[in-house]
């Protein structure tokens, strides 16, 4: 079931657990084709479980856990290069 719907620009981002990647950030501009894991911040079957999202301008901030320093700030323009 798709969580956190956060619009930005023509596009949706949201997390999503697909049963390969664990909960990630899914991006999609509302075709199949289109719709996929933006970025898989722990890879393999683990969560990063990215929440709390916010649109500042033409980036979206969120949080997320990538390892044993707990939840970090994290920010994308909705692609995976712009992921950081």
């Amino acid at each position: 079931v798709p969580r956190n719907l956060t619009a930005l620009g023509s596009r949706l981002l949201f997390t999503c657990d697909d049963g390969v990647h664990g909960v990630e950030l899914w991006v999609s501009d509302g075709t199949p084709g289109a719709t996929h894991v933006l970025v898989d911040l722990v890879p393999g079957s683990s969560s990063s479980m990215p929440a709390e999202f916010a649109v500042l301008g033409s980036l979206a901030v969120f949080s997320a856990s990538t390892g044993s320093e707990g939840r970090e700030l994290w920010v994308t323009d909705g692609t995976a290069a712009g992921t950081r």
